[in-house]
């Protein structure tokens, strides 16, 4: 069978791309063992503490999202990214969402946390991928 993979993260501009692929995982190494809602505010706030006095300016980010789909041989058929642009907040807002989204703030300054399902869904980076790779995938099933 086909296989479709994916990951995302949160790359900040004044982190050089941090966390990057690491973004699920980024607290690790100063609150081991969470996980679910724990491991979210634990990276939370080790992203704010990492911005700490980094002016509005500066406050750059966006979310990737990569796709990849694979062939059952296992060589690679497809790939699709997909990104969404925003400035990372002075504290968290909102209870939507996971993750960074308490403090992804995007244009019309409400964080991805504040928006309804079908506003996220609208700008999401793996909605974007996902519209992307639609197209492939579709052709796969008229085979």
């Amino acid at each position: 069978m086909h296989a479709l993979a994916d990951d995302s993260g949160i790359c900040v501009d004044v982190l050089w791309g941090l966390p990057g692929v690491r973004s699920a995982r980024w607290s690790e190494d100063v609150a081991p063992g969470l996980s679910g809602t724990e491991r979210d505010r634990a990276n939370n706030l080790k992203l704010l503490g990492a911005m700490l006095g980094v002016p509005a300016e500066h406050r750059g980010a966006e979310y990737r999202a990569v796709l990849a789909l694979a062939r059952p041989d296992g060589s690679l058929l497809a790939t699709a990214t997909g990104s969404c642009r925003g400035t990372i907040g002075l504290e968290e807002r909102g209870a939507g969402g996971f993750g960074y989204d308490p403090l992804m703030v995007v244009e019309g300054g409400r964080t991805m946390a504040e928006l309804l399902p079908e506003e996220k869904d609208a700008i999401s980076h793996r909605g974007e991928a996902m519209r992307k790779m639609l197209p492939v995938i579709r052709d796969l099933a008229t085979l």
